[in-house]
């Protein structure tokens, strides 16, 4: 493996095994932001994450 290849990102659509996984992964990461961002606190709600 050259050093480009282990650089590389993949995307793919998530399974709906791994779903909830990533909803929770967005959700810690709003409430993080949430607490050390006044900015993203007001623009980003909870309703954004759902939609």
């Amino acid at each position: 493996m050259d050093a480009d290849s282990k650089n590389m990102l993949a995307i793919r659509r998530v399974s709906e095994d791994e779903r909830e996984l990533v909803r929770l992964f967005l959700q810690e990461l709003a409430n993080h932001q949430r607490k050390v961002s006044d900015a993203y606190a007001t623009r980003y709600t909870e309703l954004a994450l759902m939609g």
